[in-house]
């Protein structure tokens, strides 16, 4: 989540099967939140509780001077559609920020029913998915329980998250594992990170708890998706770095979609330029900075007047 005030919608919903996760996203959207110096409401809807709910972990939350909206003490243990009049509150304050925490799957989406006002406000919904949950191990499933839910709660879903890791799915013991990812962190250069929460990671240890996500399982490939996106140049060059050395000590094919021109003409060993959506040139980067054609050349210049589009 960047820190302009304009990404951030005036009512975010969580939503998801259970155990997707969705109340850990939630909790530290909120803690972005105010760490971006924006006053932001928790407020939990969630009906059903196999693994958390946000109600279990108030007063950690609000520690961070956030106010967390739950059921009644003497209720919250209840596993009922409870809408008190403080879940609705915060839609109508002004300098507020709204995070709803939705309980599991698509019965408990029906309480968005009982919030049309919401509709009245920029808001996002998002689905929060882990494939090695039941119900969601599918991309079938997935798409089934988006609509089941859009349905039930009469709201469009409008971002997916995912969630999905493999602790449930691994032989190793919990020594195996810490040693596993304590190594990774420190390949990555978090080496005494392991214990931060994501809302007190900046944007360059965000690009690197990924690729050390990434790494835990020995890819023998890697696509980095315009990895530098949203970072300073400092910081998008140290990421660069990063996968350049690490590319070097493990071995891995890594694919590279990226704008950086001058620095992946510097790192890689073949380039492919797209051009109206299919692959226009292909070579090393001298081969291809010493192209003939026209259109390459654009591209390489940035040129506006050429034979290529602009679109």
């Amino acid at each position: 989540m960047n820190s302009e005030d304009d990404e951030i919608k005036k009512i975010t919903i969580f939503v998801g099967e259970i155990g997707s996760g969705k109340t850990e996203f939630a909790i530290n959207f909120g803690i972005k939140i105010k760490e971006n110096n924006k006053k932001v409401e928790l407020i939990d809807l969630d009906l059903h509780k196999p693994y958390i709910r946000l109600r279990d972990l108030k007063e950690e939350v609000e520690k961070y001077d956030i106010k967390v909206v739950t059921p009644p003490e003497d209720i919250k243990r209840a596993d009922l559609p409870l809408i008190i009049h403080a879940s609705k509150s915060c839609i109508y304050s002004e300098d507020t920020l709204c995070v709803y925490d939705i309980g599991g799957g698509e019965g408990a989406s029906y309480v968005l029913r009982q919030f049309p006002e919401i509709e009245e406000f920029p808001y996002d919904l998002l689905y929060v998915v882990n494939i090695y949950r039941p119900f969601t191990k599918e991309k079938d499933e997935i798409i089934k329980n988006i609509k089941e839910i859009e349905k039930a709660s009469g709201f469009v879903i409008s971002g997916i998250v995912s969630n999905s890791n493999l602790r449930e799915k691994t032989k190793m013991n919990e020594d195996e594992i810490r040693k596993k990812v304590l190594h990774e962190l420190d390949l990555v250069g978090l080496s005494g990170a392991e214990n931060n929460y994501p809302a007190e990671l900046s944007g360059g240890m965000i690009k690197r708890t990924a690729l050390a996500r990434a790494l835990v399982r020995s890819p023998e490939i890697m696509i980095f998706d315009e990895p530098t996106t949203g970072l300073d140049p400092i910081i998008a060059h140290t990421i660069l770095d990063l996968i350049t050395s690490i590319h070097q000590d493990l071995g891995f094919t890594g694919i590279i979609v990226s704008h950086e021109l001058s620095r992946i003409f510097q790192i890689a060993h073949k380039v492919a330029m797209l051009n109206e959506g299919v692959i226009w040139a292909i070579g090393t980067p001298e081969e291809i900075l010493s192209s003939p054609d026209p259109i390459v050349q654009q591209f390489i210049q940035g040129a506006i007047g050429g034979p290529g589009k602009l679109r």
